[in-house]
């Protein structure tokens, strides 16, 4: 599913400094959006597919970079975190995604998880029960709210 040349975090940036050079700021902003989206999508599939996670970490942090205040990022890197069992810091990257995106029913869900692993059961019950006044119409919160109960 990916190809079997070795990732390079350097060859990645110089392409994309490379491409923005002389961009406008608002072009050069919507870029810097878009590889973010693009790098955390890429890190999610690399964390779902690739062996210990392939460059999800390398991935995450490049979208961080690219877009800082991107949801989308923000919950790569707190996946990374939780596929290496790093619960507490997850949650923080999850609670950010939240505060980027109250709207995103996604965050919620990631950020109850985390707290549910860090056995913060009050904290996953608040998080859920905030999620569904925010997102109601995603439906995992209401499912995962209803094994909390």
């Amino acid at each position: 599913w990916r190809k079997q040349r070795a990732f390079s975090d350097a060859n990645v940036l110089v392409w994309f400094e490379a491409a923005l050079d002389g961009a406008s700021d608002r072009i050069a902003r919507k870029a810097r959006d878009d590889a973010g989206e693009l790098l955390a999508r890429w890190a999610d599939l690399e964390i779902k597919n690739a062996p210990g996670g392939g460059d999800a970490s390398k991935l995450a942090a490049l979208a961080l970079l690219a877009a800082p205040r991107s949801a989308t990022a923000l919950l790569a890197s707190g996946s990374v975190c939780e596929a290496k069992g790093e619960f507490r810091e997850a949650a923080e990257f999850f609670a950010e995604a939240v505060d980027v995106r109250p709207d995103q029913g996604t965050a919620y869900s990631a950020l109850a998880r985390a707290q549910k692993a860090t056995g913060d059961l009050g904290g996953a019950r608040a998080t859920l029960a905030q999620g569904i006044e925010h997102a109601p119409t995603f439906a995992p919160l209401w499912h995962e709210a209803s094994e909390l109960a």
